[in-house]
């Protein structure tokens, strides 16, 4: 009996420790408190359109972004909503992209990464009625023109928010204290 309420004892206070640790632990160094929406790898293609990257309008298919020797990835879902690129070009002095819907604003408290670049779309801008999100170009200034045949990382991220964190701490089952007067579901785990 002493064994076991020994072991309940420091099941307590090992989840009052975690719980402390947790919550005041700083984001992961790697993904610097961000969630990755999207990623993938553009190859740059000169366009016959003009410009450079891919764009679903070009004849040749190894032009279109749909094309995965071209851009990896071309689907992504936010918010619950399913985009597509259909463009990623860059035009010379900036990139923008074009997706496959016109409902844009969620884009706004997004980050697109170009090689590890961050860029904000907060000031991005918008033209709903085409699916255009162009950064500005102040945000882009750091960012080196590509070339054809460069390969150049993408990504798109997102602040973590409330429901991306993992309230089970990774172990399954509620971790919760005699504070709250809840008994740990830990308990169950102990013999």
């Amino acid at each position: 009996m002493l064994a076991r309420s020994f072991w309940a004892c420091l099941a307590v206070a090992l989840a009052a420790a975690g719980f402390v640790l947790v919550h005041n632990a700083p984001p992961a160094a790697a993904d610097h408190g961000q969630t990755t929406v999207w990623s993938a790898t553009i190859v740059v293609k000169t366009l016959d359109s003009g410009g450079l990257g891919c764009s679903t309008g070009e004849s040749d298919v190894a032009q279109k972004c749909s094309t995965v020797a071209t851009l990896t990835e071309d689907e992504f879902t936010h918010l619950g909503v399913d985009y597509r690129f259909s463009d990623f070009t860059h035009n010379g002095s900036i990139w923008e992209f074009i997706v496959n819907k016109m409902e844009l604003q969620p884009f706004r408290d997004l980050t697109l990464h170009i090689d590890n670049v961050p860029v904000s779309l907060a000031d991005a801008t918008f033209v709903e009625i085409a699916g255009v999100v162009t950064p500005s170009s102040a945000a882009q200034a750091s960012i080196s023109a590509p070339s054809a045949g460069d390969k150049v990382k993408l990504s798109l991220t997102r602040g973590v928010q409330a429901g991306d964190l993992d309230h089970t701490f990774g172990i399954g089952g509620k971790v919760t204290t005699a504070f709250g007067g809840v008994t740990s579901e830990i308990f169950d785990m102990v013999e």
